[in-house]
């Protein structure tokens, strides 16, 4: 594994989601009903990253292809939230103004989930030749479980 490679992109990722949570661009996803599916997608690329570092590739790469996932989760909340406080009744600017920010708050839970795909694969790509995206043999066939070391 390149090391000095490995530790340049990820000291980089922490210095720019450091001025986005100093710019107060990230306070919303962590405080809203869809913090949860953020929260899991941040966990488990962490959790994946730790993984890579102790040359576990084929564990990492299982949870790359699963935080997406973990997104969604968020998002389902998200879209719960917009439409649970759009209640009948309510005047129409304030219904308006809940499902809005129910909305972009999934989107933003869902952009989580394939940021931190994205950069596990960069990672996997970047940092370990050996490690190959996904395996796949000749004999396999599509539908197959993927041979994950």
């Amino acid at each position: 594994m390149n090391w000095q490679r490995f530790a340049v992109m990820n000291i980089a990722a922490v210095v720019v989601l450091t001025l986005l949570g100093i710019g107060g661009y990230l306070t919303e996803a962590f405080t809203s009903a869809g913090k949860y599916g953020v929260a899991c997608s941040s966990v488990l690329t962490i959790l994946a990253l730790s993984l890579m570092a102790a040359g576990q590739w084929g564990r990492a790469r299982l949870i790359r292809d699963n935080v997406t996932v973990f997104g969604l989760v968020g998002t389902v909340f998200g879209v719960i939230e917009a439409f649970a406080n759009a209640k009948y009744g309510v005047e129409v600017q304030q219904a308006l103004e809940s499902v809005g920010n129910g909305v972009g708050l999934a989107l933003f839970s869902t952009a989580s989930g394939l940021l931190g795909y994205l950069w596990l694969t960069l990672v996997i790509w970047e940092c370990d030749a050996k490690a190959p995206i996904a395996s796949w043999d000749e004999e396999d066939a599509p539908g197959e479980a993927w041979d994950y070391e």
